[in-house]
């Protein structure tokens, strides 16, 4: 088990704001943050790990003018969500001597987060949750091949949005599909 809390202060902390046609670098005044992390790793039974997170974070920034006098003073911090988790299962169950099934459950959730210190909607992905499984055997000690779907159930979510040319060219970045693949894995 493992628990953080943690407090901090930046004072001229460099930050990149819409300034078109570009984007540049400018100093903010100052931003601060709060939060707690806390995580686990139980093996109830051998060949069976669990795990699990969760993290609350409060991130905001002081006094903060940009350029053209926008004022993003109180604004939340891009890329900061205020909660986050996350739960592993991962099991290995023997079948023969050299033979062992495989399998692993990923879930994780991020609450919605900001990709620019504006704070605008258009800037803004809500709260989403991705699930990862992969199952697949073990042979002898030094041999694995698994099958794995990446974001299961397809959800549809930004991991960039910007604004590169105000009112007229925005860039969004979005995260993977559903995605498989098939992994052969060799130890020496």
């Amino acid at each position: 088990f493992d628990l953080a809390a943690f407090h901090f202060k930046y004072d001229d902390l460099q930050v990149l704001v819409d300034f078109s046609p570009s984007v540049i670098t400018r100093n903010a005044a100052t931003a601060s943050g709060k939060g707690i992390e806390a995580s686990l790793t139980a093996l109830p039974v051998r060949g069976l790990t669990l795990s699990g997170g969760f993290s609350w974070q409060d991130v905001k920034y002081g006094r903060f003018i940009a350029s053209g006098g926008q004022d993003y003073s109180g604004n939340r911090l891009p890329r900061a969500p205020r909660f986050s988790a996350f739960g592993i299962v991962n099991g290995e169950l023997p079948l023969t001597a050299s033979l062992k099934a495989l399998g692993r459950i990923e879930f994780s959730y991020r609450s919605s987060q900001y990709f620019n210190p504006s704070n605008r909607p258009f800037q803004l992905q809500s709260g989403y949750s991705l699930t990862n499984v992969s199952a697949g055997l073990g042979i002898g000690d030094h041999l694995q091949v698994k099958g794995w779907v990446q974001n299961l159930f397809g959800a549809r979510y930004l991991v960039d949005a910007n604004i590169t040319v105000p009112g007229f060219l925005e860039y969004t970045q979005r995260g993977d599909p559903r995605t498989w693949g098939l992994q052969l894995t060799s130890q020496f």
